[in-house]
């Protein structure tokens, strides 16, 4: 065989045939839509840059010293707190049990 042939044999093994290449058609017969993922992929990028330049709270809490929180905090007027906690730990295990 010469380098021709055998460069063509390789080629040919590393490519798909032109009967399993039907989905990529699109791309030979309408080049703008290789563009279209790239294009897609930087508008989403600006897109999320825009929405988090833009983004702020609509209202400023006031500024205090630490010393402050600690006095509100001891001020504050609370008339009870109750509450339950329920802790469930389920990680697949099978139970033990006991034999006598």
């Amino acid at each position: 065989m010469g380098a021709a042939s055998a460069r063509s044999i390789e080629h040919s093994v590393l490519t798909v045939s032109n009967g399993n290449n039907w989905h990529m058609r699109i791309f030979s017969s309408k080049p703008a839509m290789r563009l279209l993922a790239p294009l897609a992929f930087v508008l989403v990028v600006a897109g999320t840059g825009l929405v988090a330049a833009t983004a702020s709270a609509e209202k400023k809490l006031p500024t205090r010293t630490p010393q402050e929180l600690l006095v509100d905090l001891q001020q504050a007027k609370t008339d009870g707190l109750s509450g339950t906690v329920v802790e469930r730990a389920d990680l697949g295990i099978p139970e033990r049990t006991r034999q006598r």
